[in-house]
C-alpha cells in the first residue's frame, strides 16, 4: 500500500537543496539582482524569460508562464511523476530517499497493462517474420541489408503482415483489457471497423532508457507506392514521444559511459547494422531533429557526442543545424564523422565493412569547426570576392564560441587565413570584432531582457484579482475578507488557490513558506499560483487599498454581468424567442439598476 510522503521529509529536501543549482544543471542561468535568469527550456527563445528565485525556492517563466517549486520543474522537464521527482531531487542532494514505499502502484496499472499488449505485439510480429512464409518478403528484405540472424533476435525485429491477423489475436487473447489495446496504438479504427495500423512492414521495437516497450517503427515494403511512408511510427503518446526517446539508447548506455561518448545517428537501420559491426555506443533520434530533451537523456552518461549523418547534403546540413542547436549547452564536446561519397552509415557498411565504418568514427572524426570549414567551401567560388567576404563572416560567427580556447582558435585562424589569402593579424582582429560585437548583444539582453516585460494583463477585472490574491499570500487578510465581504474570488481558479491557501495558512499557523504551499495546489494551478507570487509590487498593503481592489472586482463583474445579459437580448430578439426575451431583459433591467445604485 503506497503512502503519503511525509511533510517533514519533502520540507528537508527542500530546504537541503538549492533550486539554483538543481535548474543550473538543466539552463545556463546568470545573477541579476535578486534573481536568476535563463532561456526558457520549456520553448524556444533567444531572450532569457525565465527567473529562478533562490531564496523564494521558487520560478517563473515571464514568457509561457510556467512555473512553482523545485519538485515542478524536475515533474515538467522530465515528465516524472511527483513521487519520481522528489526522488530525482533527493538524489541531486545527496539525501537517502526509497521512492517506491510511495508510489501509487495503482496508477501504474494502466501502464502495466499497455506494456503487456506491446510486448505481445512484438512477440507476435517477430513470430511472423522468422516462422511464416508471409514473412519471408520481409525476411528477404533483411537478408539483403545484410542483417544477420543475431542481429534480428537482439532488436526483436518483425514483420507486420498485410492483414489484420494482429486485432484478430488480440482481441482473442483474454488476459488483455480493449483499453489497454486501443492505447497501446498497434490497432485503429473507424466508425464500422478495426483494423491493424501497421501493415506489410519490417517492424523495429522501440524502448525508452529503461528498456521499457513504449511503440514501434515500422520500414514500408510498398517500394513504389508514392504515397506510402518509407517509415512510419507508433502514433504520438503519453507513453511515446519521438523528441522524448532516443532509438537503442537502453542498450547503448553501458558502453556510452565506458567509452565516454555517445554516437548519433539519425536512422533505426544504421543503428541496427552500427551495432552489428561492433560499434555499440550508438543512439539514433529516429529521422527528427535533435531535440533538448534527447539531450538531456544522453548528458546523463556522457559529455561527448560524434554525429555521424548522412553523407549527402541534406546530411550534411542536418548536422550543421544540430551543431548549432547543441553549440547552446555547456560542456559538451561536439565532433563529426563525414561520411564520403554521399552514402549514409548503412550503405557505407555494406560497401566498405564494419571495420571500416569504426574507423570512420574513431580515428577519422573531426571537430565541429573543421567540419564547418569544409562545408562551408563547398558550393562557393572564393574567388568571387563577394562569396569570399560571405565565407568569411559567415565562419567567424560560427567560430565566437573559441574566444575562450586561444589554442584551437589560433590553428582555426590560420588554417582560414591560408584559405582565404586573409592575413591572420586581420582576421584576428575580425574575430575581436565579432566576439565584442556579440559581447555588447548580450550585455544589452542582460540589461533589458533579463528581467523581462511580464506578460501584461490588459483586463482590469483579472489584474484585479490577482493584485489582491497576492496580497491575501503576503497578508493575513482572512478573518476581515470574511467578516467584512464574505469574500469569493469570481475567477473560479483564483478562488480555489484562495481557499487552498487559507487552508494551509491555519494548518501552519501562519508560519508561511510559498514553495511548500505548491506542493498541495492541483498541478494545473501550480504556474497560475507562481506567477501571481511573482508581481512586481510592494508586499505590504491596508485595508483601504484591498477595499479599493474588491471595489474594483466588483464593478467589473457587473459590467461583465450586464454585458453578457445584452449580448443575450440581442440574440433572442434575433432569434424571436420573446419568452427568453422577455426574462433576459428583465435580469438586464435588475443588472443596470444595481450599478445604478452603487455609482450613486
Amino acid at each position: 500500500m503506497s503512502q503519503r510522503i511525509p511533510k517533514d521529509l519533502i520540507d528537508d529536501i527542500h530546504q537541503r537543496v538549492n533550486i539554483v543549482d538543481i535548474i543550473g544543471k538543466y539552463v545556463h542561468l546568470k545573477k541579476q539582482g535578486a534573481n536568476y535568469f535563463g532561456l526558457c527550456p520549456f520553448q524556444a527563445e533567444k531572450t532569457p524569460s525565465l527567473s529562478v528565485n533562490e531564496h523564494k525556492k521558487i520560478f517563473h517563466c515571464f514568457s509561457c508562464g510556467r512555473g512553482g517549486n523545485v519538485f515542478n520543474f524536475i515533474m515538467m522537464i522530465d515528465n516524472l511523476s511527483f513521487v519520481d521527482a522528489v526522488a530525482k531531487v533527493a538524489e541531486f542532494g545527496g539525501i537517502p530517499f526509497d521512492s517506491y514505499r510511495y508510489q501509487n502502484h495503482s496508477v501504474k496499472t494502466v501502464n502495466v497493462a499497455v506494456q503487456k499488449v506491446l510486448t505481445f505485439s512484438q512477440a507476435f510480429y517477430h513470430h511472423v517474420l522468422e516462422h511464416t512464409e508471409i514473412g519471408d518478403v520481409a525476411l528477404n528484405y533483411l537478408k539483403q541489408r545484410d542483417i544477420l540472424p543475431k542481429t534480428m533476435e537482439t532488436f526483436q525485429l518483425g514483420y507486420a503482415p498485410d492483414n489484420n491477423l494482429l486485432t484478430e489475436s488480440l482481441q482473442a487473447a483474454s488476459d488483455l483489457s480493449p483499453d489497454a489495446i486501443k492505447e497501446s496504438n498497434v490497432i485503429t479504427s473507424t466508425e464500422t471497423k478495426t483494423y491493424d495500423y501497421f501493415k506489410d512492414r519490417v517492424m523495429i521495437p522501440i524502448n525508452d532508457e529503461n528498456g521499457d516497450l513504449v511503440g514501434f517503427g515500422g520500414r514500408s515494403l510498398h517500394f513504389n507506392l508514392a504515397n506510402e511512408p518509407k517509415y512510419l511510427n507508433s502514433k504520438q503518446s503519453k507513453i511515446f514521444n519521438k523528441g522524448n526517446l532516443l532509438y537503442n539508447l537502453n542498450r547503448a548506455k553501458s558502453e556510452i559511459v565506458q567509452s565516454h561518448e555517445a554516437v548519433l545517428l539519425e536512422g533505426y537501420f544504421d543503428v541496427i547494422s552500427a551495432w552489428q559491426a561492433g560499434l555499440k555506443n550508438t543512439v539514433a533520434s529516429m529521422g527528427t531533429s535533435f531535440t533538448a530533451k534527447q539531450l538531456r537523456l544522453l548528458n546523463k552518461f556522457t559529455n561527448r557526442l560524434i554525429l555521424v549523418y548522412d553523407g549527402d547534403a541534406p546530411g550534411k546540413a542536418a548536422i550543421d543545424k544540430a551543431i548549432d542547436n547543441l553549440s547552446k549547452q555547456k560542456n559538451l564536446e561536439v565532433l563529426v564523422a563525414p561520411i564520403p561519397g554521399g552514402l549514409d552509415p548503412d550503405e557505407y557498411i555494406k560497401k566498405y565493412g564494419g571495420d571500416s565504418f569504426k574507423k570512420l568514427v574513431q580515428k577519422e572524426r573531426i571537430s565541429k569547426y573543421r567540419f564547418r570549414l569544409d562545408y562551408y567551401q563547398e558550393n562557393i567560388d572564393l574567388k568571387n570576392e563577394q562569396d569570399l567576404l560571405n565565407f568569411v563572416r559567415r565562419i567567424l560567427s560560427k567560430f565566437s564560441d573559441l574566444k575562450n580556447d586561444s589554442l584551437q582558435r589560433e590553428v582555426y585562424l590560420k588554417e582560414l587565413s591560408q584559405i582565404t589569402g586573409i592575413s591572420l593579424i586581420n582576421l584576428q582582429n575580425q574575430f575581436n570584432q565579432q566576439v565584442a560585437k556579440e559581447n555588447h548583444i548580450n550585455q544589452r539582453l542582460i540589461k533589458n531582457d533579463l528581467a523581462p516585460v511580464k506578460k501584461q494583463i490588459d483586463n482590469r477585472f483579472e489584474r484585479a484579482q490577482r493584485e489582491l490574491l497576492f496580497l491575501a499570500f503576503n497578508n493575513d487578510l482572512f478573518s476581515w475578507l470574511d467578516e467584512e465581504y464574505h469574500w469569493t474570488f469570481p475567477n473560479s481558479d483564483y478562488e480555489v488557490i484562495f481557499e487552498l491557501f487559507k487552508q494551509y495558512y491555519e494548518d501552519n499557523q501562519g508560519q508561511v513558506r510559498f514553495y511548500e504551499f505548491l506542493n498541495i495546489l492541483p498541478s494545473d494551478l501550480v504556474s497560475l499560483a507562481t506567477s501571481i507570487n511573482e508581481l512586481d509590487r510592494p508586499t505590504t498593503t491596508d485595508k483601504k487599498e484591498v477595499a479599493g481592489l474588491i471595489t474594483v472586482i466588483k464593478k467589473e463583474e457587473l459590467n461583465n454581468k450586464i454585458k453578457k445579459m445584452q449580448d443575450k437580448v440581442n440574440l433572442y430578439q434575433k432569434l424571436g424567442q420573446k419568452s427568453q426575451l422577455d426574462e433576459s431583459v428583465k435580469q438586464l433591467i435588475k443588472l443596470i439598476r444595481i450599478k445604478q445604485q452603487e455609482v450613486s
